[in-house]
């Protein structure tokens, strides 16, 4: 099952109700390295964008999963700004979504 939240409040309601084993999804990049079953659920957080709150003197900046890298890195640069590391797949398309998995997120 693909669930597309639309809110945050969506994904809540899904993942309480939902009975399956659930992963996230936001841009899709990482599809291919994943080897899944029938029995798991997705929750698709690519509804889910845009930039919260950024404080430039601060260097602080809280965006929904679903935002792209790309949205990211140009609202950073606008303030001589850049993420600490090199996201993987940033420019195909990948997600704040993705750096909630360790094993595949780089260490910062």
């Amino acid at each position: 099952m693909n669930f597309p939240a639309a809110t945050i409040e969506e994904a809540i309601s899904f993942l309480r109700e939902e009975d399956a084993f659930v992963l996230s999804r936001g841009g899709g990049t990482k599809a291919p390295l994943l080897t899944v079953d029938g029995e798991t659920s997705f929750l698709d957080l690519s509804g889910l964008t845009g930039i919260v709150e950024y404080e430039p003197s601060e260097y602080v900046f809280t965006a929904r999963a679903g935002t792209t890298l790309v949205e990211i890195n140009q609202a950073l640069r606008e303030h001589n700004q850049y993420l600490p590391f090199d996201p993987p797949l940033a420019n195909a398309g990948a997600t704040l979504s993705q750096f909630q998995f360790p094993a595949i997120s780089p260490s910062i």
